[in-house]
């Protein structure tokens, strides 16, 4: 199912109008006790609503890394975590 994930790269003045235009929307709705269909995934609504995240809210926008994220949560020594042959870059 298609859902709305905003793009948090997305830092051009116009994509900040674009973010605002939406957050005055949904402000606008709210207060007009209006409903809109905007199909947000958990990922983005739980954080807007200030609930925790889950490993499946972020499977569900991206399911190659909630499968690869369930394989390393599993890791139990070290030697299962040298297996993996992983390397992680800070950006």
């Amino acid at each position: 199912q298609d859902k709305w994930v905003p793009n948090p790269s997305s830092k051009s003045e116009a994509h900040l109008d674009m973010f605002r235009f939406v957050g005055r929307l949904m402000g606008v709705a709210i207060r007009t006790e209006s409903a809109i269909e905007l199909d947000l995934p958990s990922l983005v609504w739980k954080v807007l609503v200030g609930e925790v995240l889950t490993l499946a809210d972020i499977a569900a926008v991206d399911e190659l890394f909630g499968k690869e994220m369930e394989t390393l949560r599993a890791v139990k020594s070290q030697e299962q975590w040298d297996a993996h042959e992983k390397t992680w870059q800070v950006r």
